[in-house]
């Protein structure tokens, strides 16, 4: 080989070896970009996005008021007939194998906390055999028979109400109402994307890489579940709202009050990878009615604020509190935990804007009067001693984790 043959094949060799080092320069930088996604707003991206839902959004409905049904099918129909809601196979799959349980579950609970819990009282003549001795004594018996009677058709009614929704099994007009919507936004993803995807999430769950990051490691059965809704998403060429009411830490980043700061980092940036460049968010059901229908009904607000309420540490505190307190005497009457689960939801949405034990009396009975009526909640006395204990803690709630938390229940 010449001195010229050789020189060129050195500058070739060298010309190959700045090619291969410049694209993956080129391939290294085009990785680190995702580190720098800055997410667009959900104003910019309310009107074009597609809209995910999850299966517990689904499943909430047999928790809401009719109002609330309608409000929420009503901005999902629209979403539909835009071609803007996208209801994962694998949403789909769970809501019609959990759509029973759920029905089963209240069945079950009005048998438990109501049913079992009614307590025919001894008569009169036989707590208070001299009763008859007194001039007004037929007007108290007249009362008794009164309330035996209401109390034997509240009982009947209550057997009568487990039987019709009993026939949601195979008659549901929860269901029937989302038939259209789930039949026309249903997708589903590709065989050869399917293929390898659950050995994908056994790797992931080893991993611990969101949304597999240990939240659903105790499930026996569909533990990889967020992991198929997951790759459903990221098969979606938009900009994505997911509307869920989960707050696992494998989906979101929260502050210490327990309310959602964002998604997490690592699932917004493997959005934008995949999606080439594209914006993954997470809102509240309540934060995605109120998006497209800023001037809902706030009875439907506090319908969806209370939505799968996080059971933590601080809302253990508040339920003791509440319970204790029974402000509007019904936890006496029920004897349920959650009784005051509404209120406790709008106490912790105001109480980092209030200032004083002073306000904390006014909020408390405001709240109270909102969910029943000025005669139930009583004197505004009454609220002093609870406020003040609300407040000896008020910075610890405020300024603890839930697990820091959770001694105080």
């Amino acid at each position: 080989m010449n001195w010229l043959s050789w020189n060129q094949s050195k500058c070739m060799v060298v010309f190959f070896v700045e090619t291969i080092r410049m694209g993956l320069d080129k391939m290294v930088v085009g990785s680190l970009k995702k580190f720098f996604h800055k997410p667009k707003s959900l104003s910019d991206i309310k009107d074009t996005a597609y809209i995910v839902v999850d299966t517990n959004v689904l499943l909430a409905a047999y928790q809401w008021k009719e109002v609330t049904l309608n409000e929420v099918l009503d901005t999902l129909n629209s979403l539909s007939m835009a071609n803007r809601l996208k209801i994962p196979a694998q949403v789909f799959e769970e809501f019609i194998d959990q759509r029973p349980k759920k029905v089963v579950e209240i069945i079950q609970k009005i048998d438990k906390e109501m049913n079992s819990k009614l307590q025919r009282p001894s008569s009169l003549l036989s707590t208070v055999p001299l009763i008859e001795m007194l001039d007004d004594s037929n007007d108290y018996l007249e009362l008794e028979k009164q309330y035996f009677e209401k109390y034997d058709l509240y009982r009947k009614k209550l057997g009568t109400l487990t039987k019709k929704l009993g026939d949601f099994l195979n008659s549901d007009p929860v269901l029937d109402g989302m038939q259209e919507l789930l039949t026309n936004s249903y997708f589903k993803l590709d065989l050869d994307k399917v293929k390898d995807i659950e050995q994908e999430a056994k790797q992931r769950a080893q991993q611990k890489l969101p949304p597999l990051s240990g939240g659903d490691s105790s499930k026996k059965e569909n533990a990889f579940g967020d992991y198929y809704i997951w790759r459903h998403i990221l098969s979606l060429d938009n900009d994505v709202i997911f509307v869920t009411a989960d707050k696992k830490d494998d989906w979101v980043l929260k502050d210490h009050h327990g309310n959602i700061l964002s998604p997490r980092r690592e699932l917004v940036e493997e959005f934008f990878e995949v999606s080439n460049g594209k914006t993954f968010t997470i809102v509240s059901p309540k934060e995605f009615v109120a998006l497209y229908k800023p001037d809902m009904d706030s009875t439907v607000s506090k319908d969806l604020l209370k939505v799968n309420m996080e059971i933590t540490g601080t809302v253990i505190f508040f339920r003791n509190l509440f319970n204790k307190y029974d402000p509007a005497g019904v936890y006496s009457l029920t004897l349920l935990e959650d009784e005051y689960d509404s209120e406790i939801a709008d106490l912790l949405e105001i109480l980092p804007k209030v200032d004083s034990v002073d306000m904390l009396v006014i909020k408390l009975y405001d709240i109270i009067v909102s969910y029943f009526d000025e005669g139930t909640a009583g004197s505004i006395d009454v609220y002093i001693d609870m406020a003040k204990e609300i407040w000896k803690f008020r910075k610890i709630v405020l300024g603890y984790t839930d697990k820091q938390l959770s001694f105080l229940s």
